[in-house]
């Protein structure tokens, strides 16, 4: 069926798919079956008169693939949903980006495979490109780009990554680039991609000579490192985070090294990303200060002589990592730090009240800078935290910047105490397995394995021989959800992207429509709140240059000149 029509002249360096033909609608619909804003990515339904009843003789697909018509009614007024990955482009056409089969989750991240393949592809010494997530061993999922080159080429991997860089968020890029003569194919000449070949475990190519580990301290966190991450030959050198790592494998690393009589919090395994910055740390019998909570973001890349600090408050997961590419964008312009949550090191005690949250957070802050006035940013679940901040401290808080944060609302409510539930139950599954011996504790962490997998928020499922923080996600997500949020006389600026725009009831933002939403949030602000529109989805906000970059104008301009 022929939905869509579009002619395509001699330059433009892309090919869209056009615009409907007569008597055919075309819908970009975002996750919730709402109208995704343009230039958003969305699945494409097609509605008209060419719309067939259904399949044939298959009752569950069509139910799955025909869907009542969102903005019409009667009994026939249906839809076809496609599939197909597209946004709208400012001329009206239609751009595709792949499939919507080729959506996957990777450290609790929806990622669209066909829009890195797209990426790649543009590369002038690129022919052809599949990228996949592998799990060769349980629980260690990674992204992997095979490649072809163009004859005569030889691409960089570490000039690809760059290249990636510019168009995708840093989640999105590939952790191993394979290249191959030719992809394979099946029979009917479509790419096999069980047939692809699995990368060489020895170590990805980050365009950094590789140096060995030099003693037994670090040869000793190597070896732990090379379990986690699921590669070998790691360098001291190495970045934690490129080579794969991320916020909860960071907690597993801090865990080993303690079992390995080395005393690392995570806090300092987020901070010391290198085996030779950590071994140094346990060398020098460095010990996390009294705000044990805080680190510092992009210290590196902070500029001399900055007089304005800003302190980022976790999202849900606990971790204030999502926050380093605002740091480095910020850092001619203040000193940006992470709050991260308490309970994400076995020795800490989680909270489960937002107002104790707050006044934690409030004495760490004020570790760092002992007098105001303080600049406060919550990105998603943390703008709630930023906003009682704001509310207890309302004199000494300059400004509250709430970067997207859910409304407290009956529907959100019920979403939060599902989650927090669930944590708690694998919580109690890891410690009954832990108790457990032989084909009983085999049996647990099989059940314990693929009930975490479950989770929305988890990046992988891990098995019961290492803690996670379980019990400080659960608590983080109890806190909102029996949070009841007063009015504040601080100074807020509530920033809003594309994602939020097109809100409906049953999303994690709010329950109603977006003006409910900013109507909720205007109305805890007594002196009122500046709304900014950006550009981009709720992850790209701390994630796409593009977008942080309306975010940290936002900031900059927010601070008072001096």
């Amino acid at each position: 069926m022929c939905s869509t029509f579009h002619h395509h002249g001699e330059n433009g360096d892309r090919v869209p798919i056009g615009r409907p033909i007569a008597n055919t609608e075309a819908y970009v619909m975002d996750r919730y079956g709402c109208l995704a804003p343009l230039g958003v990515p969305g699945e494409l339904w097609i509605g008209g008169s060419g719309v067939a009843r259904g399949y044939w003789n298959r009752p569950e697909l069509t139910e799955e693939k025909f869907v009542p018509h969102p903005f019409k009614d009667g009994p026939d007024a249906r839809l076809y949903r496609t599939g197909d990955l597209v946004r709208w482009l400012p001329d009206g056409n239609l751009e595709f980006l792949g499939r919507i089969d080729q959506q996957v989750k990777l450290r609790g991240l929806r990622i669209e495979l066909g829009e890195i393949e797209t990426v790649l592809a543009s590369h002038d010494q690129i022919t052809a490109v599949v990228v996949l997530v592998r799990e060769d061993t349980p629980g260690d999922k990674r992204l992997v780009a095979y490649l072809v080159p163009a004859p005569g080429s030889d691409p960089d991997t570490p000039a690809l990554r760059e290249w990636c860089k510019q168009a995708l968020p840093d989640y999105m890029i590939p952790g191993w680039f394979v290249t191959l003569p030719a992809l394979p194919l099946t029979p009917n000449g479509k790419v096999d991609r069980k047939a692809l070949p699995e990368p060489a475990g020895d170590r990805p190519d980050l365009g950094d000579t590789y140096t060995a580990p030099r003693n037994d301290i670090e040869t000793a966190i190597a070896d732990i490192w090379s379990d986690i991450l699921g590669i070998d030959n790691i360098g001291i050198h190495d970045n934690f985070f490129d080579l794969g790592g991320h916020s909860l494998r960071a907690v597993t690393v801090a865990t080993r090294l303690k079992a390995a009589g080395m005393d690392v919090s995570v806090r300092q395994v987020m901070q010391h990303r290198s085996i030779a910055a950590i071994a140094s740390a346990v060398a020098e019998s460095i010990r996390p200060s009294v705000s044990t909570l805080t680190l510092e973001l992009a210290p590196q890349a902070s500029a001399q002589g900055v007089e304005h600090i800003l302190f980022c408050i976790h999202p849900s997961g606990g971790s204030a990592h999502w926050y380093e590419g605002l740091a480095q964008q910020l850092a001619d312009s203040c000193q940006t730090y992470g709050i991260q949550a308490a309970g994400l090191d076995p020795s800490e005690v989680p909270y489960r009240v937002m107002e104790e949250m707050a006044d934690r957070y409030w004495e760490e802050m004020k570790g760092i800078q002992p007098q105001g006035p303080y600049h406060v940013l919550g990105w998603s679940l943390g703008g709630l935290i930023a906003h009682e901040i704001g509310r207890r401290h309302p004199d000494e808080v300059a400004a509250v910047y709430l970067l997207e944060p859910p409304t407290v609302q009956p529907g959100v409510q019920r979403q939060m105490l599902s989650y927090a539930a669930k944590y708690r139950a694998a919580a109690e599954m890891w410690l009954e397995g832990r108790a457990a011996e032989g084909t009983e504790r085999d049996d647990i962490e099989s059940r314990f394995r693929s009930f975490v997998a479950s989770l929305e928020f988890m990046t992988e499922s891990p098995g019961l021989r290492d803690w996670l923080p379980f019990e400080a996600l659960g608590g983080i997500m109890e806190a909102a959800a029996r949070y009841e949020p007063d009015v504040s006389r601080a100074k807020a600026i509530l920033v809003v992207g594309d994602e939020t725009k097109a809100i409906s009831d049953g999303s994690l933002q709010g329950d109603g429509s977006f003006d409910q939403y900013l109507s909720y949030w205007r109305s805890l602000y007594s002196e009122g709140v500046r709304v900014v529109e950006i550009s981009g989805s709720h992850i790209e906000m701390m994630t796409s240059d593009p977008s942080l970059a309306e975010v940290t104008r936002e900031i900059r301009s927010s601070f008072p000149s001096r």
